[in-house]
């Protein structure tokens, strides 16, 4: 009878203390998901937002209207991020990213849709808001594009991001080297290695950086090469011996137009219907096209002159002088006397004087003496030696081993 009175009396405190257990287990689980609701519902209440800044907007009025932050918030905000960045260079395309919590901003942050590698962070503390500039980090590369040319440059490059900035640089590199009006030919190529800049944050947007080499092939003019050399005075493109890309007189005064008339000395008048001598060279395009001086020189007239219209002449070095017709107007400040360096816009294309259509009639001069300008040669305005050749020598041998490394690995085409 004991023994039963035992067992029983074991059997009674399991059962009452497991009971009890359920009951603190039971307890305890509705204790966590009421913490756990509680956290959710906070978390709910925090939301991102995005806006990317369209034409004209404001800061404080697309803060206030089109994010609905409280006014007193807004005024804070714009205040703390003048701190750091002009309200006023926010551009069309900019993005701001806003953690908020049951109204309240908990963080700001500006991306600059031209400087990747730049934010504006404002974030609240006890003593209110506080901004700061930051430096995005980033990594560098070296990318690779090969290219054929099947009507421009322009539309070769027009399939890839960033095309029309890998043109105009490729322009600028061998504007001395190549007239992209009258050398380019279908199925004429282009290789450019190029060092590429890929911030860690944001939405990791490659960025081009420096053209580091580039070739091209044509049936013209056969290969020209470039390569970026660093030196005390800034950066410069030498061909494989060392012969700077820049020379006297660049190859075009206009970029990317066609040759409508070449230099002859009888060519039948459009206008006047008589054979009588051309001693220039007349490009086609459009109204506005803007036209370059080829040499660093001073202008010795600028104005109207009968059949040329608008005209601009200038004085270069060693007797040459170059003349400008036709133009649409005249840059304001180009007047006798004035200096302009190569390359400096000095007016725009036009149809002024005896024009059937618009181009630019271009002559050259060398001793009062026309010459025909697509026959001349320009020297290097520079040829390296000594260390600074036996320097560049070795910067050729590394671009050849990123290429070759580039091109067995075929890691970008």
């Amino acid at each position: 009878m004991f023994q039963k009175i035992k067992v029983f009396t074991i059997v009674f405190i399991a059962f009452w203390y497991t009971s009890i257990y359920s009951d603190k287990k039971r307890e305890m689980n509705v204790k966590e998901k009421t913490i756990e609701n509680s956290l959710n519902k906070s978390v709910d209440k925090e939301k991102i937002v995005k806006y990317e800044f369209q034409k004209n907007d404001v800061l404080s009025n697309v803060l206030m209207f089109k994010i609905n932050v409280l006014p007193s918030i807004s005024y804070e905000l714009v205040n703390s991020f003048k701190n750091v960045w002009n309200p006023k260079k926010i551009k069309e395309g900019d993005l701001i990213e806003l953690k908020m919590n049951d109204g309240e901003v908990k963080e700001f942050v500006y991306r600059p849709e031209d400087n990747p590698l730049l934010k504006v962070v404002i974030y609240k503390d006890s003593s209110g808001y506080k901004s700061s500039l930051i430096e995005i980090p980033y990594k560098r590369e070296y990318r690779f594009i090969k290219k054929e040319i099947k009507d421009n440059l322009f539309l070769a490059f027009e399939d890839i991001n960033k095309g029309d900035y890998f043109a105009s640089f490729l322009s600028d590199i061998f504007a001395w080297e190549i007239d992209f009006n009258s050398e380019i030919r279908k199925g004429d190529s282009v290789i450019i290695l190029y060092e590429s800049i890929v911030p860690f944050e944001g939405e990791q947007k490659e960025i081009p950086g420096d053209i580091v080499y580039a070739r091209f092939k044509g049936k013209y003019f056969g290969v020209k090469e470039g390569f970026l050399f660093e030196e005390k005075g800034g950066e410069f493109y030498y061909d494989r011996k060392g012969a700077s890309l820049k020379k006297g007189f660049l190859k075009s005064p206009l970029p990317f137009t066609r040759i409508t008339s070449k230099f002859s000395y009888r060519r039948m008048h459009p206008i006047l219907k008589k054979k009588r001598p051309h001693y220039g060279i007349d490009y086609g395009a459009p109204v506005g096209t803007p036209v370059k001086a080829i040499a660093d020189g001073y202008v010795n007239y600028a104005g109207w002159k009968g059949g040329y219209g608008n005209y601009i002449r200038i004085k270069h070095a060693n007797g040459y002088e170059t003349g400008y017709g036709h133009l649409k107007k005249i840059r304001k400040g180009i007047y006798r006397g004035r200096r302009v360096k190569q390359g400096e816009v000095i007016g725009w294309v036009g149809m002024t004087g005896l024009a059937t259509g618009p181009h630019l009639h271009f002559e050259i001069l060398k001793n009062g003496r026309f010459m025909n300008f697509l026959r001349i040669k320009s020297p290097p305005r520079e040829i390296l030696s000594g260390d600074r050749l036996k320097e560049f020598k070795s910067r050729i041998l590394e671009v050849e081993k990123i290429l070759n490394h580039i091109e067995n690995k075929n890691k970008i085409s």
